[in-house]
């Protein structure tokens, strides 16, 4: 019994940890995509306004 015990925990935790891991790349591919979201619109916002200033 201690033997299926021990298997379940490291089962448990393995699995904790792959969430973990799952949980912080979805965190990282979200910090990147507003990264390039942001610049998009700073680029937008540069381009209107070199329009803008040189009557482009």
């Amino acid at each position: 019994m201690e033997f299926l015990d021990g298997f379940i925990v490291k089962i448990a935790k393995h699995l904790l940890g792959a969430v973990m891991v799952i949980g912080t790349w979805l965190v990282y591919l979200q910090f990147l995509g507003l990264l390039f979201l942001f610049v998009m619109a700073g680029t937008l916002g540069f381009s209107a306004f070199l329009a803008a200033v040189f009557g482009a």
